[in-house]
């Protein structure tokens, strides 16, 4: 799912430390830097958030 990052959003994130990165993924590999279900990573990878900017959320993700 594609979001927009709003100013709300980036707050939310940071109050209630939200995960939602292929680095907090169960699924996550890091040793090759990927999906062990075979999806892309590189969408959901870790990034500095920019309001006005997207994000994508994996349909997989798993908290660790």
């Amino acid at each position: 799912m594609i979001t927009e990052v709003d100013s709300r959003f980036c707050s939310d994130v940071v109050s209630y430390d939200f995960k939602f990165c292929c680095e907090d993924c169960v699924h996550y590999d890091a040793t090759d830097f990927e999906c062990s279900l075979g999806f892309s990573s590189s969408p959901h990878r870790a990034r500095a958030l920019q309001v006005g900017g997207t994000i994508v959320f994996c349909k997989a993700f798993e908290l660790t």
